[in-house]
């Protein structure tokens, strides 16, 4: 099982807790892949039930996310379609937490300090 860093495991934990577990976040790119470097930033996928204003709300998520560099990719439920661009940001992911049941990954991790 992969284990995060502390910060990183908080800034999901607020995520999660912010949509009251009704929110599928994934974890794409270099991090997922095992790809990454120390300075390697977190791209995460958020899919949310919906959302009023696409700009407001990736605000409201990266504060939630302060500290950690995270680059975040947010679809409203009825967005999310794995094909085009979005299969292949997914070609090599982890689903973190899926609350809204869409199993985009084939692997899943808990997310705790290491």
């Amino acid at each position: 099982m992969r284990r995060y860093p502390e910060e990183f495991a908080r800034c999901v934990s607020s995520i999660i807790q912010r949509y009251e577990g009704k929110v599928t976040v994934i974890l794409f790119g270099s991090r997922a892949a095992g790809r990454h470097s120390a300075s390697s930033d977190y791209d995460i996928m958020v899919v949310v039930p919906s959302y009023a204003d696409y700009f407001d709300e990736v605000a409201q998520i990266r504060r939630l996310c302060r500290g950690v560099p995270v680059d975040i990719v947010l679809f409203a439920k009825d967005e999310f379609v794995l094909d085009g661009i979005v299969a292949k940001m997914l070609e090599s992911c982890v689903t973190i937490h899926d609350g809204l049941s869409l199993s985009p990954c084939q692997q899943a991790v808990a997310v705790s300090p290491q």
